[in-house]
């Protein structure tokens, strides 16, 4: 039983790493003009902790894919879905510094 939640340890690990760096580079930049506004959205649902974070992440989602955010977005995605909004600030905050976005306070 030790051995096999070693094993799943292991998978879930590997599973959260990050992407070997040619993955990072981002293939696709997402454009600035479509994402920013929908990311200033997104982390002021975030902040305020509402559902409709889920619905706003759905719609970014597609923007941000094959963009090189690793496993951020997955963690992003992830933490949104389980609505747990202070741990989405993290990979959030990771995102728009891969993807060189500040947000106005």
């Amino acid at each position: 039983e030790q051995a096999m939640q070693q094993v799943l340890d292991a998978i879930q690990l590997l599973a959260e790493a990050d992407p070997p760096e040619e993955e990072q580079t981002g293939a696709h930049p997402p454009d600035p003009a479509v994402i920013t506004p929908l990311l200033t959205r997104l982390s002021a649902l975030i902040g305020s902790g509402s559902v409709d974070a889920l619905s706003c992440m759905e719609e970014l989602k597609p923007h941000l894919l094959g963009a090189g955010l690793g496993s951020a977005l997955q963690r992003l995605d992830r933490s949104i879905n389980q609505f747990d909004f202070d741990a989405a600030q993290i990979p959030l905050a990771t995102i728009l510094q891969r993807l060189n976005i500040c947000l106005e306070s």
